[in-house]
């Protein structure tokens, strides 16, 4: 399993409601980018499976029964409980069939999504911080 994210959330995080953001998908990029450090190529594969995880379009697999879907309606948020989400993502491959690409489908983008949620608290707690030393 990947990283686990904490399940509190005091510090607040970029609002994804509705339709997906695509500033906050660039900002996420170059987390990827720049402070998680993937390759470009990779970047790009992660960005375009959490388009389709926040948009509520889900995310299908060409190894599974027609018409099947992850997370199809389901709007992912950075406040979800991104443990269970992976979790679930873990239970879909198990009873659909496994990813051949080694996570690239499911597994990396969720846990790309906990670490940016967990940086973007870090980020947080640090302007707190300083506010507080003033």
């Amino acid at each position: 399993p990947g990283p686990r994210s904490s399940t509190t959330d005091a510090v607040p995080l970029p609002p994804l409601t509705g339709k997906y953001d695509e500033t906050w998908l660039e900002e996420f990029k170059d987390f990827l980018l720049h402070v998680n450090v993937v390759s470009t190529a990779n970047a790009r594969s992660v960005v375009k499976q959490v388009r389709l995880l926040i948009s509520g379009q889900g995310i299908t697999y060409h190894h599974w029964p027609e018409g099947t879907y992850f997370a199809k309606g389901q709007k992912v948020t950075l406040d979800m409980n991104l443990d269970d989400l992976y979790d679930q993502g873990v239970e879909c491959e198990n009873e659909y069939g496994r990813d051949l690409g080694n996570g690239w489908l499911l597994r990396h983008p969720i846990t790309k999504l906990m670490l940016y949620k967990e940086y973007l608290q870090e980020q947080q707690q640090k302007k707190n911080n300083k506010k507080q030393k003033k």
